[in-house]
């Protein structure tokens, strides 16, 4: 058996097998340069998408809120009259109209917004009560401004003087 002696070191090189190039992770600090463009790609796109989220969000509302329709008109009550039944659809065609022109109260949005979830929650055959109906019409004409806005009031006529109280005297030559 043979020994095999160690190579020769000299005090030159303290690594024999060193290559004398930096290592990857020895010297690069921060990102790659294609690190670095694809995040400047994705930051890019992640703009643009918030832009066309921002300018259509409008209809991206109308939309959602034509849905939510649809599915609470199959959960109403089967003795609901027709009369509340149009109602429903008209104040819907108004807020769908309304949303579409940028008229948005965003307090009265919250409030139908919760009453649609509620509504939308049903499954199946469950139907709602008038109860619900109701608070979902109250919150359509909220949000339509049906409550905001109160038929102009006549001002009250000016009370007639006191007959109590005597007039002032007419001038005298007059």
């Amino acid at each position: 058996m043979t020994d095999i002696p160690p190579p020769p070191t000299s005090a030159a090189d303290p690594r024999p097998f060193d290559s004398g190039a930096p290592s990857a992770s020895a010297g690069a600090a921060g990102c790659q340069k294609p690190l670095l463009v694809g995040c400047g790609v994705l930051t890019l796109l992640l703009g643009i998408g918030a832009i066309v989220f921002v300018m259509k969000a409008k209809d991206v509302l109308a939309f959602a809120m034509n849905q939510l329709r649809t599915q609470i008109a199959s959960h109403l009550p089967e003795d609901l009259g027709e009369a509340e039944r149009q109602r429903l659809e008209t104040s819907f065609d108004v807020a769908i109209e309304r949303i579409r022109q940028g008229k948005i109260d965003p307090a009265a949005l919250q409030g139908l917004q919760a009453k649609l979830a509620a509504a939308a929650q049903r499954t199946g055959s469950q139907r709602m009560t008038p109860a619900e109906v109701a608070g979902l019409q109250g919150a359509l004409d909220a949000f339509n401004g049906d409550k905001l806005e109160e038929p102009a009031v006549d001002p009250p006529p000016e009370s007639a003087p006191d007959r109590g109280a005597e007039p002032p005297p007419a001038p005298p030559g007059g």
